[in-house]
């Protein structure tokens, strides 16, 4: 039985239909099936097994024009410790959905990238990864390059635990080789005397593409 996410954040009484929307793309898309993601099990398996133990956080957070986003940036940095601290016993929670609202979509989209952009490195050294949602994102599944999965009702930006099976997104990180080798490195810190094939192998081939 899944339970219902905590909602939290001073402006969360102002947003129900904010949350909502996010609520349902959630237990709606992000935790079932898709005949086209390419493999059997839910979109995300990381949410679905984090929403069905409660350890899911939506927080809204109001962004109406640039003077915001800092609140964005802190209050994503503000998380990114704790979610590590939670594969440790220390945190209640896994995941972290951030869900500005109050501007233009198209200045919430922008922000949601630029913040993921300017943070994601610090939250991998930290074992957390950050990824950015919003209509029409562009992004291909890893086993169908047809589907999208981050596609999302709104702009969002999400944060969560590294899992071992992350190897198969940071060996695709699109940045310079000198990105790819270290979110490599990154993984490896965490999992490398942990992981089991085929983890092991793709983590190996990737690092010899890079190098």
């Amino acid at each position: 039985m899944s339970r219902t996410p905590a909602v939290t954040g001073p402006e969360k009484t102002e947003s129900p239909q904010v949350v909502a929307d996010v609520l349902d793309w959630i237990s709606g898309f992000i935790m079932q099936p898709h005949p086209d993601l390419g493999r059997k099990g839910a979109v995300c398996p990381f949410m679905d097994r984090a929403m069905k133990h409660g350890r899911v956080l939506v927080n809204p957070v109001r962004i109406g024009a640039e003077s915001d986003v800092p609140r964005l940036r802190a209050a994503t940095r503000e998380w990114l410790g704790r979610i590590r601290n939670a594969s440790h016993g220390g945190e209640e929670y896994e995941s972290v959905v951030f869900v500005p609202f109050g501007g233009d979509e198209d200045f919430l989209r922008e922000t949601v990238t630029r913040v993921q952009a300017e943070l994601r490195f610090e939250a991998l050294e930290q074992g957390v990864m950050v990824g950015e949602f919003y209509p029409g994102h562009e992004a291909s599944a890893i086993h169908n390059g047809e589907f999208r999965p981050l596609r999302s009702p709104r702009p969002i930006l999400g944060i969560r635990s590294m899992v071992e099976t992350d190897i198969y997104f940071l060996r695709l990180d699109t940045g310079s080789e000198l990105d790819r080798r270290r979110c490599l490195a990154v993984w490896h810190r965490f999992f490398g005397t942990t992981a089991a094939e085929p983890l092991l192998s793709l983590y190996t081939e990737a690092l010899e593409v890079a190098a």
